[in-house]
């Protein structure tokens, strides 16, 4: 990599191929000074090229990359020089005689003797014209003048030439280009270094940001998403009403033009194969009143009106209120009607009509709680943990109104048997682990029973508290000093669990009522981390996770459950119960590192990752456990108790042309054809092109200082396996990196999966290869000597003058 553009000095980092194991790229820095007396010259740079034989190297400088590829051929002896009428300059530019040394041509270090240099220079796009050859193009020997310049010089011009220079083909040096120097060796062979100049581009790094992205008005969203759902439904119900009235039409047409026979008083009609369907939704086939064409209409009108309205709702809490009473009823009446028609028609023609999917106009995970007064979904927990989070207060953002669908205390729902349905009871309780209370022993251990069995205050080692019914914790955050002095341990804050229970209702089923408890970990540090990463505005983010989605991320081998808002600023992912136990141990460290990263943004006055590269973790900013108990038929939800993270999405507002899952192990990394998401082997073959993750000398200091921190935050914390999450934008040139994946912890169970797995490799011949499980401070030297290898940092003209610069401050400073 050229770097500098002083005279007298210039800096350069090359790059030569396939040497390291495991590792096919090695990165030299080299100085190359120019207008020296004693430079290296061309014909000295061409010279060393020819001695040590066929090699490539690249060179970076500034927006350029520049190949050199040297090949010998003993075959080719037929090939002769020029004549000497041709003796000119192979590019036409002129060079003062000033910058020329008195070096002579023909004459190399060590005796080597050096026949005229032949030289061809083209564009690119000529180049690629003749078939990626120069032998195409005219040839000429180069003057002394162009020989003896020095090697540093010559890459300055290559690189900062202006449009007036031009080649053979007459085009601009300014632009790519192909140079080819011919050199005939002593031994009779014939060496060509071709020289490519190509455009390079530089990327801008973005780490995860310190604060909360903007840019996105979530509530329009949200509101826009609910409608959208609610406008489905009833046009689901339309067009089963239309379905259902046409039938009935066409049967009333049948039995005008056929006389069918009365059944003898003695015949017992069969009961309906449907009577078992229809009474497990709650219906009774009794006397069922007669399928009326003019109740269809009046439900067809009903329909109508709610497609009117919901458009033209503002609120969450409109949207919520629809649903308990208008919706709730229509659908209702709607399924009643529809029973009793289904029900006729078996009658009359002894056999069912075609039927809709009547679970088609429910959904069947909404749900509403009436101690929160809001709206949830129980197949997405992020809308539970939004009120778990509500409910704790611990912040002055978390307001009621910040969730979609809050309903104020002072509207009733106006349908009667939601409202009778959805009476709190007493399982509705928030529990703080660390608290007292008189309440008599006997009862709240009565109440207790309906939380999860494993409970975090177990993991935390606390003593389990069996008083639900407390009030939230005191700890209250007013300031950015109070989240940091209780993110760096110095407040009352301690060990504690939250444990939100409540009882929901499922205004579809007449029996629908399932109980949710969610638990959280650490909840006073998370809420810490929380304000400090939303500004203090905590209702944004419940109200991004008021709402999700379920997702199927590619790349990894896990199995877990993948949520994302629909904003797509958080994602919540599911954990296994082992890393849930050790971020027990691993949190207070976690909390003092975020400290530390915080109070040193705020020291500096900078939240720009652009510009300030503090952590490359991807932050996390809670961990669950959450446990629905509901009715046997929905079996979709999960009863059993399930354990999340939420974490930031990093690459939120980015587009990704080329993404990377990056370890540092080269075995099985490699990604399945298809995959959107590329691993550490697929990288390795895109290194080989030259292709490296290029950024600024600078920004490439500062993003290693990070990494190297970073892992060693999780080396001593015994993790391993975490991965550097890396996506591509050419558009844009922008680079946005991650570190993911860090719960894993070095267990007994792994140490004897590594052994195990290496003994299998000696056992087979494959003691050399790189193993899958190491302990965590060999990961961390592993993964950041890879990283340091995939990063190229790109010098430009005043990378030489800052360097210089920085020295001069730290002798000063002595």
């Amino acid at each position: 990599l050229c770097d500098g553009n002083l005279p007298g000095e210039e800096t350069n980092v090359g790059m030569s191929f396939g040497a390291a194991p495991n590792y096919s790229v090695r990165q030299v820095r080299e100085v190359f000074p120019f207008y020296n007396e004693g430079d290296e010259t061309l014909l000295d740079f061409l010279t060393e090229r020819a001695r040590e034989g066929d090699s490539t190297r690249l060179i970076v400088h500034g927006n350029k990359r520049i190949w050199v590829r040297t090949f010998t051929d003993f075959k080719n002896t037929d090939f002769r020089c020029p004549d000497a009428e041709q003796n000119e300059l192979s590019f036409r530019f002129a060079l003062p005689k000033s910058s020329a040394l008195s070096h002579p041509c023909g004459k190399a270090e060590e005796g080597t003797h050096i026949s005229p240099v032949i030289g061809r220079a083209v564009c690119k796009n000529c180049f690629h014209s003749m078939g990626n050859s120069l032998f195409g193009s005219p040839a000429a020997c180069c003057s002394p003048h162009t020989l003896n310049i020095s090697w540093g010089a010559f890459l300055e011009l290559l690189i900062y030439s202006s449009s007036r220079f031009t080649l053979r083909c007459g085009h601009s040096l300014s632009q790519e280009a192909c140079i080819s120097f011919v050199v005939f060796s002593r031994t009779g062979g014939e060496v060509t270094v071709s020289i490519i100049v190509e455009s390079l581009t530089v990327y801008d790094v973005i780490t995860p940001p310190e604060k909360l992205p903007s840019g996105v008005d979530t509530l329009e969203l949200y509101l826009k998403t609910e409608k959208e759902e609610l406008l489905r439904c009833v046009q689901s119900i339309v067009g089963a009403i239309q379905a259902m009235t046409a039938s009935q039409a066409q049967q009333q047409q049948a039995s005008a033009v056929q006389t069918q026979p009365s059944p003898s008083n003695n015949q017992r009609i069969p009961k309906p194969p449907l009577a078992n369907l229809l009474n497990g939704r709650g219906f009774g086939l009794g006397d069922s009143p007669e399928f009326g064409e003019d109740k269809g209409m009046l439900l067809l009108r009903r329909a109508a009106d709610l497609l009117l309205l919901i458009p033209s709702l503002k609120t969450g809490e409109d949207l919520t209120i629809l649903r308990l009473n208008d919706l709730a009823n229509l659908v209702s009446d709607f399924l009643e009607w529809y029973k009793n028609g289904v029900f006729l028609a078996e009658r009359r023609n002894g056999k069912a009509p075609t039927l809709m999917e009547i679970t088609a106009f429910e959904d069947q995970h909404w749900a509403y709680c009436p101690r929160g007064h809001c709206g949830l979904r129980l197949n997405e927990p992020t809308s539970l943990v939004a009120l778990t989070l509500q409910v704790s207060g611990l912040s002055p953002g978390s307001q009621r109104d910040s969730l979609l669908g809050y309903v104020r205390n002072d509207v009733r729902p106006l349908y009667e048997t939601a409202s009778k349905e959805i009476a709190p009871n007493d399982h509705d309780s928030i529990v703080d682990d660390n608290a007292d209370n008189n309440e008599p022993m006997a009862c709240a251990e009565e109440r207790a029973q309906g939380f999860p069995e494993e409970s975090m205050a177990i993991m935390l080692g606390i003593e389990p508290s069996l008083l639900p019914d407390i009030a939230p914790s005191s700890l209250f955050i007013s300031s950015v000093l109070d989240a940091l002095d209780i993110l760096a341990n110095r407040s009352p804050a301690s060990k504690t669990t939250f444990k939100h229970a409540m009882d929901v209702m499922l205004p579809w089923d007449k029996n629908g009522v399932a109980t949710v408890t969610v638990e959280v970990m650490f909840p006073e540090q998370f809420a810490a981390l929380q304000y400090i990463y939303t500004g203090g505005r905590v209702d944004d983010m419940l109200l991004s996770l008021s709402r999700s989605r379920a997702i199927k991320p590619q790349g990894g081998k896990t199995k877990s459950e993948f949520f994302i808002t629909l904003d797509e600023r958080f994602l919540m992912k599911q954990i296994k119960q082992a890393e849930l136990k050790h971020f027990a141990e691993f949190g207070p460290k976690y909390f003092s590192y975020m400290s530390h990263m915080y109070g040193k943004a705020e020291n500096h006055g900078k939240h720009d990752a652009t510009s300030y590269c503090s952590s490359v973790l991807c932050k996390i900013f809670g961990v669950f456990s959450i446990h629905v108990k509901r009715a046997k038929r929905f079996l979709d939800t999960p009863a059993e108790i399930r354990y999340f993270a939420l974490m930031e999405n990093v690459f939120f507002s980015r587009r990704a042309d080329v993404t990377y899952d990056l370890k540092g192990s080269q075995r099985n990394r490699t990604a399945v054809e298809g995959s959107s998401v590329l691993l550490d082997q697929d990288l390795v073959n895109t290194l080989r092109k030259g292709a490296f993750f290029y950024c600024t000398n600078d920004v490439k200091s500062i993003l290693m200082d990070s990494l190297t921190a970073d892992a060693h935050l999780l080396s001593t914390s015994s993790i391993m396996d975490y991965s550097l999450i890396a996506a591509l934008n050419e558009d844009s040139r922008q680079l946005c990196l991650g570190v993911i994946d860090y719960l894993h912890p070095y267990t007994g169970v792994k140490v004897i999966e590594s052994k195990v797995k290496a003994g299998i490799d000696t056992v087979l011949g494959h003691a050399g290869r790189d193993p899958t499980i190491i302990d965590p401070v060999s990961y961390r030297i592993r993964f950041a000597r890879w990283l340091e290898g995939c990063f190229c940092g790109v010098p430009d003209k005043s990378f030489a003058v800052r360097r210089a610069m920085a020295k001069e401050n730290r002798r000063i400073n002595k």
